[in-house]
Formats: structure tokens, sequence, C-alpha cells
């Protein structure tokens, strides 16, 4: 019988010693600067604690000074502008001028009437019309109706109130904008909005 020997010896590799990203000596280098880092931190936190410590120990010092004024004057008045009634009242009387003045703000004419016409007057275009025409609050609040052929002029018209300087510090709010014939080739927009002034 004939006999044979296959050497393998070729076949076969060495294991290699894998390669780790980080070895000991830059663990132990990345390990330093972060305990550096933690105690800089740490450091900073200490000097702003301090600093907070003696800012807050100033501000006492000028409390009691503010404190010791306000017990020097008020050993100058007599003692009723003191009592808890009087300042109740005195609260109650402000309470009354705030709630007076919104009403005179809410009843005075900002604006003049026929300035407001004016400007309507400088922002209408062709094609667009309005039907109705309410100001109220003294001018505060412009509600208008109006009428347009299409769309593109109603929209001119919005910019034109917009630019207007007259209602530069007014909110535009589109209530409505719809087509009120039922045939879609024929165009008869009606439109709702409200200037409100911005207070």
């Amino acid at each position: 019988m004939l006999q044979q020997e296959v050497n393998l010896f070729r076949f076969f590799k060495t294991a290699s010693a894998k390669h780790t990203l980080l070895d000991w000596r830059s663990l132990w280098l990345l390990n330093g600067i972060f305990l550096f880092f933690c105690i800089l931190l740490y450091g900073y936190y200490i000097w702003q604690n301090h600093r907070l410590e003696n800012k807050k120990s100033e501000q006492l010092v000028i409390v009691s000074n503010f404190e010791k004024q306000f017990y020097e004057a008020k050993a100058k008045f007599p003692e009723f502008f003191f009592t808890q009634d009087v300042s109740q009242s005195i609260e109650k009387l402000q309470l009354e001028l705030v709630s007076q003045e919104k009403l005179l703000i809410s009843i005075t004419n900002q604006k003049i009437f026929s300035q407001i016409l004016f400007a309507f007057s400088r922002t209408i275009v062709p094609n667009v019309w309005l039907t109705r025409m309410v100001i109220s609050k003294g001018g505060n609040e412009i509600a208008l109706k109006g009428n347009g052929f299409s769309m593109t002029e109603v929209q001119v018209f919005l910019n034109n109130l917009v630019k207007e300087k007259l209602f530069t510090d007014y909110i535009l709010n589109i209530k409505n904008i719809e087509n009120t014939v039922k045939d879609k080739t024929i165009n008869n927009l009606s439109f709702e909005v409200t200037l409100s002034r911005k207070l």
C-alpha cells in the first residue's frame, strides 16, 4: 500500500495580538486629565460660593441701613399713617384711580373721525368698496364690511390698510372672505375685517 504524507504547516497562521485603541499609559493620562479638570471645576465652585457669600453679606448691610432710614422717617410722621386701615384705603384709592384712567382712555377719542375717513380714502382700490364701517372705543376698534370683484383686489386693499400710516399701531384681523355668488365663474367677494389698536 502507498503511503502519503501531507504537510499542513503553511496553512496555519499564528495568532496575532489584538491592538487596542488605548493602552494603559494613555488610559492613565486621560484619567489624570479628567481628575485635573474636576479639581479645577471644584475650585471654581468654591470660589463662586465664597463670592456669593460676600455679596450676600454686603446686601444684608445695605438692607439694614435701609431699615434704619425707614424707621427714622417713620418716627417723623403721625402714627395713624401706618395703621392697616389707612393702607387698605390707600390701596382702594389707587385701584379706583387705575379704573378711572382706563375708563377715560376708552371713552376719549384717540383718532379724529375725519382722519380715519381720509385714511380709508387713501387705501381704497378700484373694484373694492366698503358697505359698513363701525368705529368704536374712541377709534381703538374699527369694524369694516365690504365687497370686491376679485381676491387680488381685496388683497391689495388689505395690504394698503396695513401700510397706512394712521393704522401702524393697529392689528388687522380678517374675520370672513367669501364669494356671495353661487356661480363659480363670477366673482363677487364679501369680506369682513377688524382693526384693533395695540394698547
